[in-house]
């Protein structure tokens, strides 16, 4: 399969991704500034873990460390697994999901491109049984982002411009 005409939505979901971003930092900032009068917060930023035996091995106390620091929320910028470190398995989103929800604040969820478009065999056999890259985003994208609330255990509502988003994605 070749993924050149996954560029442009690659660019779109990217652009929306960090739309969404901004948008949930500022729900988060002023809901807080609104408790704690004009305090900072702080957050956590994660992606590209965990990777390979090691990176797996260490990430409950990478996400022990978080909840710890007392973040105002956490964002997981994508790629769940290394390109190929393994399959694109109903698992690997599966495991990533209870791991986020170990998080006591929010956690906003961002795809990576090694989560689905380096699902079709690009790294060979160690990535069987290939997947259908949009499958493996559909999918993630019912797992992850299928109601307006973030994940982890304290739940935050995420709110958008949906015209405005709308017309990003679809690259108006």
């Amino acid at each position: 399969m070749h993924l050149r005409k996954y560029g442009f939505k690659r660019t779109a979901l990217a652009i929306c991704g960090i739309a969404l971003l901004l948008l949930v930092a500022v729900r988060i900032g002023s809901a807080q500034e609104d408790e704690r009068g004009s305090e900072s917060y702080t957050i956590a930023l994660i992606g590209d873990t965990p990777y390979n035996a090691l990176g797996r091995a260490q990430y409950p106390a990478l996400l022990a460390d978080i909840n710890a620091s007392h973040v105002a929320f956490s964002v997981f910028d994508g790629d769940l697994k290394a390109g190929g470190d393994g399959p694109c398995s109903n698992d690997l989103y599966l495991n990533a999901l209870a791991n986020f929800n170990t998080l006591k604040n929010p956690l906003v969820f961002l795809p990576g491109d090694n989560d689905w478009t380096d699902c079709w065999g690009r790294y060979g056999p160690s990535t069987q049984p290939y997947s259908d890259p949009l499958e493996r985003l559909n999918f993630e994208r019912a797992l992850f982002a299928s109601t307006p609330q973030s994940l982890g255990r304290r739940r935050s509502r995420l709110l958008a411009n949906r015209m405005h988003t709308l017309r990003m994605c679809a690259g108006n």
